[in-house]
């Protein structure tokens, strides 16, 4: 079974830190980037470049140099074959959809000490 084949079986959730210390709980999800917590709103929107062909983050590479990502947090992006998605893998010309906005979920992690987000795609079949 090749590598996309694989992918295919899985959906993936890639999850971003966003804050560190006493961990937050998310009592209100405010769009796809903001949240009201019970210690006040944690908005992402300064940090996204609202421009579908820019992301924020560009091209970050993954620690063991295999990967880079990709991510805007608030406004979906198209990058290669990753279209319409919050979040991009790509692995030399190959780009593979990790997470789109309207999958976003806010998550308090007591054993990291950090509210994370995870997002979703369920988009891995349609990239070859």
């Amino acid at each position: 079974m090749d590598l996309i084949n694989l992918i295919t079986l899985f959906v993936v959730s890639m999850t971003i830190a966003v804050a560190r210390g006493a961990v937050p709980q998310c009592n209100e999800v405010q769009g796809s980037c903001a949240c009201l917590t019970d210690q006040g709103l944690v908005d992402l929107s300064a940090l996204d470049s609202k421009d579908p062909d820019n992301p924020t983050f560009s091209d970050i590479p993954s620690d063991d140099g295999h990967y880079k990502y990709s991510y805007n947090p608030c406004s979906a992006f198209t990058e290669g074959k990753c279209t319409d998605v919050a979040l991009c893998q790509a692995a030399s010309d190959l780009q593979y959809p990790v997470g789109d906005q309207n999958t976003v979920v806010w998550n308090s992690v007591e054993s990291i000490g950090m509210l994370v987000l995870s997002y979703t795609s369920m988009g891995w079949d349609s990239v070859t």
